[in-house]
Order: C-alpha cells, then structure tokens, then sequence
C-alpha cells in the first residue's frame, strides 16, 4: 500500500551528532553491560555450532543472513533466552530471528513457547513457533501482551515508523505501559545514542526518537540491560575485549557482527 504524505515544512533529512545526554545515561550502567558480555562469552561454544549458512528455507538459523539480524543481535537474543528460561518468548515481527530463538530453546533443553506476531514474515517460521498470529500489531488486541511475565522475552522488529494507527505508535502508547514487571524487551534498529545512519535516509524510520525521549524521560525505570549499538560502538576497554572475545574465532570472519537491537528490563 502506498500514501502520499503531503508536507508543510521542509525538512533538511541528515543525521543528527551523537547524542551527549543519551550516551551519558548508557555511560552510567556500563559495568552492567560489561558484566552481561562477560555471560555472554560463557554462550560462545553453542554460538560457534551454529552455521554460517543454511538452506533459506531451512528451520535452522545461520550467520550468513542478509544482515536482517546481523551477530550480536542474533548472539543476543540466544544468550537472554539461556540466562532467562522464560516461559514466552514473543516476537512482533519474526523470521531469522525466530530461528536463533528456535535454536536456543533447543540447546538448553527448555520448554519456551515461541509467538510470533507477524503477517507476513521475512522466512518461513510457522513450524518452529508455538502460536503464530498473522496480523498487523496494531490489529491484534494489547491484552495478548499480558500473558508475559517475569523473566519472559520480547522483541520488537516492526515498521520502525510512527505514524495513525501504526505498529510502533501502538506499542510505545499502549503495549510497553502495560509489561509487566521483569519482562525483558528488545526494540530492533536502534543506534543510540547515534542517529540513524545517512544511507538510511529514504526509510523514513522515527521509531527511535519515541525510545530517546522515553529514555530521557526515565524510562519508567526499566533496567537498560544491552544497548547492542552502544556496546558495539563504546570505546570502554572491557566491552571491546569482551564483544570481541565473542566473535574472535574464525567462524565469524567477513560478518556483520554489529548490533542494534535497545534490551531493556520491565520495572
């Protein structure tokens, strides 16, 4: 479907400088994030297992994934499934994603019901999810939300726009207020404290200035717990040796090992 968006200012898209007030919060909790990198590297072994490339329509997860979910992201979502064991793991938006998902469930032996909430995911992952609901976010009723509970995950990889009736702007005003407490959540394409990136321009993304303010705002409390852009990105000495001791090996030679999903923990 295509809209025409009329506008009554011009506007000058580039991005803006990093942003100095959201990278002194990251600063703040970076020995938590330090810590968590360190858990991570205690994952390597069943990361290094999983292949650098698979069939597309295999259920198995890859590396080699067109940058949908690029390492640390993919390493990420593996490693809070192992330290949570939630009982949920919820996705609004799902494909190679949901195989990394799949996959942890699998190694750690744990009984995580997989929901997916997507109308038309990006790979084939209906066998591998315990409940799937084809539809927008935005059509789907907020109370599904209230099945998560402590220790549960979710993540988010929408539209990434907020626009009437989008899926972003149902999230943030309806769904996020209503987590419960110690559900951990993810939003995906966030590069905080940075803009988005140049090239980026014709994607019209604004997903993340509603995360910003929400941050800079208090963020309700919430726990930051990985900031996948900022660890990526952070010139502190211990999380450029723990995210490299993660990916050092060989395996990972030539992928994009960033990050850019925002985890936070539900107060």
């Amino acid at each position: 479907m295509v809209y025409k968006v009329s506008l009554d200012y011009q506007y000058s898209l580039q991005p803006r400088p990093r942003n100095a007030a959201l990278e002194k919060l990251l600063d703040k909790q970076v020995d938590a994030y330090c810590w968590r990198m360190l858990e991570m590297t205690s994952f390597a072994e069943g990361l290094k297992k999983i292949n650098r490339v698979e069939a597309a329509d295999s259920i198995e997860p890859r590396w080699d994934n067109g940058n949908w979910i690029p390492c640390l992201d993919a390493a990420s979502i593996y490693y809070l499934i192992g330290k949570q064991r939630p009982k949920i793991y919820m996705e609004v938006g799902s494909g190679n994603s949901t195989k990394f998902a799949r996959k942890a469930i699998k190694d750690f032996g744990l009984s995580t019901r997989i929901v997916s909430i997507d109308p038309m995911p990006r790979a084939e992952v209906d066998t591998i999810c315990d409940e799937v609901l084809r539809y927008p976010l935005e059509d789907v009723g907020v109370e599904v939300f209230d099945s998560l509970g402590q220790d549960d995950v979710l993540f988010v990889d929408n539209s990434h726009r907020s626009f009437q009736n989008s899926d972003v702007t149902v999230f943030f005003t309806e769904i996020l207020p209503r987590l419960k407490r110690g559900v951990v959540y993810g939003v995906h394409d966030m590069f905080l404290p940075d803009d988005y990136p140049a090239d980026w321009e014709s994607r019209i993304y604004n997903e993340q200035y509603l995360m910003s303010a929400y941050l800079l705002g208090g963020h309700g409390g919430d726990e930051i717990f990985l900031p996948n852009w900022y660890i990526h990105t952070s010139d502190n000495q211990n999380l450029k040796e723990l995210r490299e001791q993660i990916f050092s090996d060989p395996h990972y030679e030539g992928l994009n090992k960033v990050g850019t999903c925002f985890w936070l923990k539900r107060a």
